[in-house]
């Protein structure tokens, strides 16, 4: 919402200043985007007239001016083409501010002293619609007046964001209640008078019933209203109007359009005004028939279905409810007649028929949030005057439609004040039933437990207990609130399995990131089974047509980026659900780990720089898994899905369960998305490592008092075995082997198809020290658990 301070102060008698409105606003829960009060900028300039003008001795373009100020008269010098004998124009005094160009010095030009700047709407950082040289001002004011004032800019401009909750304060008058509740004014009477000098307000109780027959034939509609007028002169609306049109983003057009359009910002009612012309026949509020065709205002063409609701003539429609006129139904300079409409249109209905033809105005806005029923007939009325004062013409009479006593129907809500209490303290109860009168509730009943209410007809926010504890706290104010610490137990809580997650990776130097879960269709192909994939019904764009099958694209496009402002080196990774369809076509999500890792190392003094590599991303695996005590599993060389490198990745695995893959970026993908080398990365199906935590029991780790034995074993295999598959025969030839690691891995041409690896094996003792037949016994486990695991002979 964007209106002006004068603007405000015609519905709420108040003496505070723009600035304390601003506040107070933030306060009760609305957010002030902008104050815009050009008068600060501008507050050094003053209006003057030109008293005399001469040529410049020595230059032919500039003018010597005499100026008087109101004060005295200045020599200016000027070059502006417009300048002219009795002009009425902006002037800076010397040591004065000029926005564009800062403090005036006073300068000698061309041997001319010149005592100050006569200003053009560009030096002053105005909008002047593109005119040419220095500010002519054609308004009735003094030499010596302040500019700001002259121009009409003495006037703050608001722009306050208002919740979608709220639709009683899309309008300036709702907005001004507000304030009135928080004490920052009082709300006064709806009356149009001010602005002209005769005014007569218009009663449709005077009126008679008209005869042209409307048809409500739809319950999306439970109240419409029609006045008939004829002999109206359209022309265009007062500049008062048309000025607060501006203000609210808004081009005046004619008369009979502003006024509806002011009246929908300033009051809150949508309306429409139809030429009489344009009706063939009886008017229909009524259900759109399949296929029926309607241009709008703003030249599109929808074609309806049964779901939207119209108003027609017997033979056509003419505007769609709620949301746009027809291009049949808008009135021009030359209507003489016409039809008024304010009507109460169904709020879900609206906001569907709108999202359907993807239209957005001002009075879909209104309706879907929920207009006041009870206001509309005071808004027809105040329309009528106004049309009537500005277009003149004669009222026919009018017609009104109404399905249901809405004051029978408003909402009755309990405060309970024990509630109010416990969430706020002692304080607040007090004024809890003063704060909801003047938020215009009407109190039903109050004792010493609670506060009974009918909730107004224009808060259809306001339903439960909840909804008026909230009001009370806002105008009372939040920093009223009493400051109270969390319990200490919430601060000492034990982290959850994803935080512990979160902190391991963090400790290994990576970034976690938060990336949208949406791909497009060519994406979906290179990383899954497309029919596999779950399609979004209404998508925002093609490119998010579907939810995301792997954390893996996502993350690539975080390493684009990041390429693209030459980062060419970093960690990453982000936990988040991905989706899928199984055989029965049921939507399955699951939680996923990714790690990704770019470029090089960090450089530091213990090692030399280097590219990251398959290892890098194995460890952080290994580093996750951990948490979990998995002891044992196995590694498989090449791993499952194919953007991994052929021959530099694996799976890690326990049994039939894979808990985890690792592995580079396939190269031609690496190709195909224009991304920098090496990329290696990991994931981890969470629910499946979780899974096989809670299978895997915990022993108590005992420590031995007895000395361990280490010995070196050095195995010749085929080159196709892989280095797990040995050290896990190790780990489990003897209970007594607690740890094997491999410390070399030997390849030469002239072995051929064999390799030779050297593993470290640590024997532990548990009930006393090992003797070397002990020592041979399990030497011989080993040399017999590699021999028939593995195919491997102990190395000469």
């Amino acid at each position: 919402m964007r209106f002006s301070y004068s603007w405000l102060k015609d519905h709420l008698l108040t003496q505070a200043t723009a600035t304390e409105i601003a506040d107070k606003f933030c306060a009760i829960g609305f957010e002030v985007e902008d104050l815009n009060d050009k008068s600060d900028q501008i507050k050094d300039i003053v209006v003057a007239r030109i008293e005399a003008v001469e040529a410049h001795p020595n230059a032919d373009k500039l003018r010597v001016c005499r100026v008087f100020d109101g004060k005295s008269i200045l020599q200016i010098v000027c070059g502006a083409p417009n300048v002219y004998r009795g002009m009425k124009t902006a002037l800076v005094h010397v040591g004065g501010f000029v926005p564009k160009s800062g403090v005036l010095k006073q300068v000698n030009i061309r041997g001319i002293e010149s005592q100050g700047m006569m200003c053009s709407y560009e030096e002053l950082e105005l909008d002047g619609d593109g005119i040419d040289g220095i500010i002519d001002i054609k308004t009735d004011v003094s030499p010596g007046d302040s500019l700001a004032k002259a121009l009409g800019l003495d006037d703050p401009i608001f722009t306050v964001n208002v919740t979608p909750n709220r639709g009683d304060c899309f309008s300036v008058r709702g907005l001004a209640r507000e304030l009135s509740a928080a004490n920052i004014g009082t709300l006064k009477p709806i009356n149009y008078a001010q602005h002209f000098d005769e005014f007569d307000n218009v009663s449709l109780d005077a009126l008679q019933r008209h005869t042209i027959p409307i048809h409500v034939e739809t319950s999306h509609c439970r109240f419409f209203l029609g006045v008939v007028m004829n002999n109206v002169c359209n022309c265009f609306s007062p500049s008062w109007i048309q000025q607060r049109l501006k203000i609210a983003g808004q081009r005046p057009i004619c008369a009979l359009v502003d006024v509806t359009n002011f009246l929908a910002f300033d009051l809150g009612q949508p309306l429409h005004v139809y030429d009489c012309n344009n009706i063939s026949g009886s008017v229909h509020v009524r259900q759109a028939k399949n296929g029926e065709r309607l241009r709008l205002l703003n030249g599109q063409e929808c074609t309806l279905s049964e779901n939207d609701v119209v108003i027609a003539d017997d033979t056509k429609p003419l505007t769609l409810a709620g949301i746009m006129g027809g291009e049949q139904s808008g009135t021009s300079l030359e209507t003489n007649g016409v039809l008024l409409e304010a009507a109460y249109f169904d709020q879900v209905t609206t906001a569907l028929t709108g999202q359907r033809y993807m239209l957005h105005s001002e009075s879909r806005t209104r309706f879907e949030r929920g207009v006041d029923p009870e206001l509309t007939s005071v808004v027809m009325e105040c329309m009528v005057s106004l049309i009537k004062k500005i277009c003149g013409g004669t009222i026919l009479g009018y017609t009104k439609t109404q399905s249901g006593d809405y004051s029978a129907e408003r909402t009755v809500v309990t405060l309970n004040k024990q509630r109010l209490v416990s969430l706020s303290g002692n304080e607040f109860t007090d004024d809890a039933a003063d704060i909801l009168q003047k938020l215009c509730f009407t109190i039903v009943s109050e004792d010493n437990t609670q506060i009974t209410v009918i909730v107004p007809s224009f808060r259809h926010d306001v339903s439960i207990e909840a909804d008026l504890v909230e009001e009370v706290l806002r105008i009372r104010g939040y920093a009223h609130l009493p400051v109270q610490p969390l319990p200490l137990k919430h601060a000492l809580a034990k982290k959850d399995s994803i935080s512990e997650i979160k902190n391991v990776l963090c400790n290994r130097g990576m970034t976690e990131v938060y990336t949208i879960p949406f791909l497009n269709e060519e994406v979906v192909k290179i990383f899954a089974d497309i029919d596999s994939a779950v399609e979004i019904l209404k998508p925002l764009s093609t490119d998010m047509a579907f939810l995301q099958t792997s954390l893996v694209p996502a993350m690539l496009k975080t390493v684009e980026f990041n390429q693209k402002y030459s980062r060419y080196s970093g960690s990453i990774f982000e936990i988040e659900s991905v989706f899928s369809k199984n055989e029965n076509n049921t939507v399955c999500e699951r939680k996923m780990i990714c790690g990704v890792r770019f470029g090089s190392t960090e450089r530091n003094w213990l090692m030399p720089k280097r590219d990251v590599d398959v290892f890098d991303v194995k460890a952080d695996l290994l580093s996750v898994l951990s948490l979990y005590n998995i002891e044992y599993f196995d590694i498989k060389v090449n791993a499952i899905p194919l953007y991994y490198h052929p021959s530099k990745s694996g799976v890690i695995c326990r049994g039939k369960e894979v808990l985890g893959s690792f592995g580079e970026l396939h190269p031609l993908l690496l190709k195909r998305l224009e991304l920098i080398g090496p990329i290696v990365l990991f994931e981890i199906p969470l629910e499946e490592t979780l899974v096989a935590k809670r299978s895997r029991k915990i022993k108590p780790f005992d420590v031995s008092k007895f000395q361990p034995v280490v010995r070196d074993f050095s195995f010749v295999v085929d080159k196709s075995v892989p280095s797990s598959h040995i050290v896990s025969a190790v780990q489990k030839a003897d209970p007594l082997i607690v740890a094997a690691k491999i410390f070399d891995v030997f390849e030469l041409e002239s072995t051929g198809n064999k390799k030779s690896i050297a593993l470290e094996v640590k024997i532990q003792p548990i009930n006393d020290t090992l003797v070397d037949a002990e020592i041979r016994v399990v030497h011989e486990k080993i040399l017999d658990a590699v021999q028939n695991k593995c195919g491997g002979t102990l190395r000469d």
